[in-house]
């Protein structure tokens, strides 16, 4: 806990990668599986033990020594650590595992976690943005892959769900642009099977943001369970509520009921991204413009379109810009537009524009202000595009601290 609080404070990620070999140990070592509970002190021979020995480390007052320096004052320690790293963003969504051809190895496949939803959450987290994930993690092998992968990004671990279900897969097909298409393999996983009361009753103080995106807008059963929070969060008026539809037509049943939810969802957010694609989708008689009009029509105060290589542009209050993509060697396109909906967030999340009262925030965005949060998420993507799987940039790799 001392490494996974510190680096959220210095930003070290070999900190997060010590928080996890620790818990590794863990799980193996002093986790007690069948009476829910912890084999939590050492022998003198640093093994599990049922007692305190005299010469045990103090391991409680060492925490205390490293991290108070570095927090806030409170009350007391859990609180101070609780307080330092409450979450600005809380993303809900799935956690997929990717399984992408082999450059130079025909039929060779190598797994990466993935996953819409967990990509932006990483996204917005390696800029700067504290972050919770709000997910169902599968109880295979794959589902331990996930939950490093999250510890490492350092994503608040809060949100986390150890589900009975496996987990999802993706086959990733490549084109010769780069461009991915993806054959799902998905019926049974955990990610889209929320129960009542996993989901939380309310955001805690300090909350700017809710982010929902890609198939868990669309599976069921989940799918009912996110709707109903987005749309409790969005009445509140407490956060900005944000929603990237990510539409995949072949894995989201019938695709006027699809269409009907995905318009549901826009109505009850203050911000939507949707690339081109999606548009095509939702309004399949209008061209990219119209489409986006109609959409923000629904009531978001911010509507932001992706199209590829040929840039993005946005919409807000009467305000409109576009940009153009950045011209990059292009790898893969596997995670481009979850990094570019984590940049957004992370821009808005830094000059304040998100929380309470989310539509006045939104309001006073200029042309020149969309201008610049478009460059700066479309710069993120690029960075992406040019690596292999989705491996969001750092706020280092921008430059200028991200901004």
């Amino acid at each position: 806990m001392a490494a996974w609080a510190l680096a959220l404070h210095t930003g070290d990620r070999t900190l997060l990668e010590y928080y996890e070999q620790w818990w590794d140990y863990a799980e193996r070592h002093h986790l007690d599986f069948e009476h829910g509970s912890w084999h939590h002190e050492l022998d003198p021979r640093n093994r599990p033990a049922a007692t305190v020995w005299a010469g045990k480390p103090d391991v409680y007052h060492a925490y205390q020594a490293t991290l108070l320096p570095q927090l806030p004052l409170s009350v007391s320690l859990a609180a101070a650590v609780r307080e330092h790293a409450a979450p600005h963003l809380v993303v809900v969504g799935e956690n997929v595992m990717d399984l992408l051809p082999v450059p130079g190895g025909p039929g060779l496949l190598r797994a990466a976690p993935g996953g819409g939803p967990a990509n932006t959450a990483v996204a917005a987290r390696r800029l700067g943005v504290p972050t919770r994930f709000l997910a169902r993690i599968g109880s295979d092998g794959f589902g331990r892959t996930i939950r490093h992968r999250l510890a490492v990004e350092g994503l608040d671990p809060d949100g986390l769900l150890a589900a009975e279900e496996p987990s999802a897969l993706a086959l990733a097909r490549l084109g010769a642009d780069g461009s991915a298409v993806y054959d799902f393999r998905m019926d049974d996983a955990a990610d889209w099977r929320w129960r009542s009361g996993e989901l939380p009753e309310e955001l805690e103080p300090g909350v700017r943001a809710l982010h929902a995106a890609s198939l868990a807008l669309f599976r069921e059963p989940g799918a009912g369970a996110v709707e109903a929070l987005l749309r409790r969060e969005h009445g509140r008026g407490r956060v900005t509520v944000s929603v990237d539809p990510n539409i995949r037509p072949g894995v989201i049943g019938d695709p006027d009921t699809a269409r009907a939810l995905a318009l549901r969802n826009a109505a009850q957010a203050h911000l939507v991204k949707a690339s081109d694609e999606d548009l095509a989708f939702l309004y399949p008689d209008q061209d990219v413009e119209k489409a986006a009009a109609a959409l923000a029509a629904l009531g978001p105060s911010l509507v932001v379109v992706t199209r590829g290589a040929r840039g993005a542009l946005a919409l807000a209050h009467g305000a409109r810009a576009e940009v153009a993509a950045p011209r990059v060697e292009v790898v893969d396109t596997v995670g481009a537009g979850d990094t570019f909906m984590g940049a957004l967030l992370a821009w808005l999340d830094g000059r304040d524009r998100l929380g309470e009262d989310p539509r006045a925030r939104l309001a006073g965005l200029t042309e020149r202000d969309l201008e610049e949060m478009l460059s700066f998420a479309a710069r993120a993507a690029a960075v992406t595009v040019t690596r292999e799987g989705a491996d969001p940039p750092t706020a280092a790799d921008l430059g200028h601290g991200g901004s």
